[in-house]
């Protein structure tokens, strides 16, 4: 049974935020280093741990790192409850970071199809030694249907030691076309020509330019959902 999706406040693409030590609404970009435009904000929460092990850590941490980052990792500190339909006690803080997409999407398929698994390490709080991994297989798949489910936390000897609930989500920035102003009539010299952004080219009244405005790539499909299942 997976956990129905969160609905969090998304801080507006772009914003300059540091990485979270807690992963609350942090932002940092992807592909690690790369510098452009904002295409797309991928949303990642880890927000409650299943123990399955005897004596477990009382405190715990998960730390994600994407593949070829050398900053430090991103941390998030989920709520510990006994079952996975265990109600989230009132005052849990979310814990989820943002990540903005700063490449075409096509792009950032190919780079989450090499990286292959997102792999997040469980540490036991304060000493952050190692209590376990999971891994979640992604893709280019993962840019039109989101991923929410438990995943297994495993010990290097491949014991279940608990079950971690990851969700991953890509929203594509909002679609803009330019297009040019038409030079106004009349004596006196030349207008310049402006470019204005239409969010909507289909709502616009202004007649159409001289110069074919050119179009981005229309929005991915409605998505669809994955699951935890789909990926062991």
């Amino acid at each position: 049974m997976t956990e129905p999706k969160s609905r969090i406040p998304r801080p507006p693409a772009g914003a300059d935020s540091e990485k979270s030590k807690g992963g609350n609404q942090a932002r940092s970009s992807l592909p690690p280093g790369l510098r452009g435009n904002v295409t797309g904000t991928l949303r990642v929460t880890v927000n409650r741990i299943v123990w399955l092990m005897k004596d477990p850590p009382q405190h715990c941490s998960v730390q994600l790192a994407w593949w070829g980052d050398p900053d430090p990792p991103t941390m998030f500190r989920p709520t510990v409850t006994k079952t996975r339909d265990q109600p989230m006690p009132s005052g849990a803080r979310q814990q989820t970071s943002f990540f903005d997409v700063r490449c075409q999407p096509a792009q950032f398929g190919n780079y989450l199809r090499d990286m292959a698994w997102l792999v997040l390490d469980v540490l036991a709080e304060p000493r952050k030694a190692l209590v376990g991994k999971a891994s979640i297989k992604i893709g280019p798949s993962v840019l039109a249907s989101p991923v929410a489910g438990f995943f297994p936390v495993k010990a290097t000897d491949a014991r279940r030691l608990a079950e971690v609930h990851v969700e991953l989500e890509f929203t594509p920035a909002p679609a803009s076309t330019p297009a040019t102003a038409p030079a106004s009539s009349g004596p006196g010299p030349a207008s310049s020509t402006t470019t204005t952004t239409v969010t909507n080219p289909a709502q616009s009244r202004a007649p159409r330019p001289r110069q074919q405005a050119s179009g981005q790539a229309p929005a991915p499909a409605p998505m669809s959902r994955h699951t935890s299942d789909d990926f062991l």
